[in-house]
């Protein structure tokens, strides 16, 4: 079993310190093993400052991300290509590695490639997508009603689903100790902001702890033993309803007043402040930011300009696990991709750099039979509040030009979410042993020992029970959201 070390999750602040430059060589050269017996030598020297020796333990837990995700080689890749592509020649791969479009990296000696690069090449790029031969096109059947209703929502309007869903995590079958003590925290949604009339209706097995509207990343808590066959779920029901703001005809002025007469709120302030290691102020942070701000004073058009900025000009990209990202929005705008989650991390960390409020939210995106992990922002504006903010969904529809859906994401959520986390990096209630394996959120499930801790060998199924969309309804009778 890995030595283990003792931290704890305050200490992934210190994923921001440097690596020494003779351990960084030697890890992107691929040599893991000799990297982690460089790490083990620095952690047995003596008077070792606290952020130096704790940044050497999360490496050595990157490195594990790592060697878990890049698992392709390049013969797998062209094999994959091929199969969509039949005419793809081997040339045309090294051209895409020259272009930075597929994800690779060295380990121990090998050019090995991300688990989902193949499926990144042909989402992101039209000219592969174009040469697919099992693509297929969707017609106006497709379509989902809140699609066909977007076009008529005005401002004060309430969009409104109802989801019935269950979670279920179980572990896999090598990673099972029977009799030993297990610990395993399932995400639970709690009543508040966007969700009303929340019913759980199922829990198994026993709980130890049931969430509170206070959690951060609320969690049912279960201590069992372990058996085989064990599987943890929650089946739960709730209204989500949502009130739509039409940003491109907010009142500028009135923000511009609020703001100068009051300031923003107490409340608010800490929003505005870095979270190591993934909202940091870089120098190239602080310098994009202020490109993009110019000499804009007005809340809203600054949010704006970083809203734009990333779905008009940064692509959508499967990353590998966030835990092995030292920091997660200065690599989003160097490498100018990344998935949902690095997307509103890039924004909340534009937004705070430049003074306008930020925060993180994420959950689910849960569409009648399609459910899956999701990650999106908030930002506060004067005189209107917090209002939603989803980069992934606005650059999906300003890449197909659909600019009311592109204007739409830019102070609003569809009613197809199931939120858990009201913010990021935060400690579970009760605190875990071990560090997470996703140490940004929750959204799966997250289960350990109470002596060693299950790096990735937990599974989740959700299941649709009832996801359906709820007429909308005029500003008359909408909800507002706190």
């Amino acid at each position: 079993m890995e030595k283990q070390y003792d931290i704890n999750y305050s200490d992934l602040q210190y994923q921001a310190v440097p690596l020494p430059e003779d351990i960084l060589k030697m890890k992107w050269s691929g040599d893991f093993d000799r990297t982690r017996a460089m790490i083990e030598n620095r952690l047995s020297l003596p008077n070792l400052p606290e952020a130096y020796r704790v940044r050497m333990v999360l490496e050595l837990k990157n490195l594990q991300h790592l060697e878990a995700r890049y698992v392709l080689t390049k013969e797998q890749v062209l094999e994959q290509i091929q199969e969509r592509v039949p005419d793809f020649k081997a040339e045309e791969l090294e051209r895409l590695i020259i272009e930075d479009k597929l994800q690779w990296t060295f380990i121990r000696g090998k050019e090995m490639f991300l688990r989902s690069a193949v499926r990144n090449l042909f989402n992101q790029y039209p000219e592969m997508w174009e040469r697919d031969q099992a693509r297929h096109t969707c017609d106006a059947d497709e379509c989902t009603d809140f699609d066909n209703a977007l076009s008529n929502l005005k401002e004060g309007d309430e969009v409104h689903a109802h989801i019935h869903m269950r979670h279920e995590f179980y572990l896999e079958p090598e990673a099972i100790k029977p009799g030993k003590t297990l610990r395993v925290h399932l995400p639970l949604p709690v009543e508040r902001q966007q969700i009303h009339d929340l019913k759980i209706l199922n829990i198994s097995p026993e709980p130890a702890r049931m969430p509170e509207v206070s959690d951060e990343m609320p969690t049912v808590y279960f201590e069992v033993p372990a058996e085989a066959g064990q599987v943890f779920s929650a089946e739960y029901q709730f209204e989500n309803i949502l009130r739509v703001h039409d940003l491109t005809k907010a009142d500028e002025a009135a923000i511009a007043r609020e703001l100068e007469e009051n300031g923003y709120p107490k409340e608010v302030l800490p929003y505005l402040e870095e979270k190591a290691p993934h909202i940091l102020f870089t120098p190239y942070l602080r310098a994009l930011a202020a490109e993009l701000k110019g000499e804009e004073t007005n809340p809203l058009r600054i949010a704006r300009a970083m809203y734009n900025y990333i779905t008009c000009n940064l692509k959508y990209s499967f990353v590998r696990d966030y835990a092995s990202i030292d920091s997660i929005a200065e690599q989003m705008a160097l490498t100018r991709k990344g998935d949902c989650g690095m997307q509103a991390i890039l924004f909340i960390t534009l937004c705070r750099i430049a003074g306008v409020p930020a925060r993180w939210q994420s959950g689910l995106a849960a569409e009648p039979g399609a459910i899956g992990e999701h990650d999106w922002a908030q930002c506060y504006l004067p005189s209107i509040g917090w209002v939603f903010v989803d980069p992934s969904y606005g650059m999906s529809a300003k890449l197909k030009n659909d600019i009311p859906r592109w204007n739409y994401y830019f102070g609003n959520l569809d009613p197809f979410r199931v939120p858990f986390n009201c913010d990021m990096q935060c400690e579970f209630v009760p605190p875990r042993n071990f560090l997470r394996y996703d140490t940004v959120d929750s959204q799966d499930g997250e289960a350990e020992y109470t002596d060693e801790p299950i790096f990735d060998e937990g599974c989740r199924t959700f299941t649709d029970l009832g996801i359906h969309l709820v007429k909308p309804e005029s500003s008359a009778t909408a909800k507002e959201t706190k």
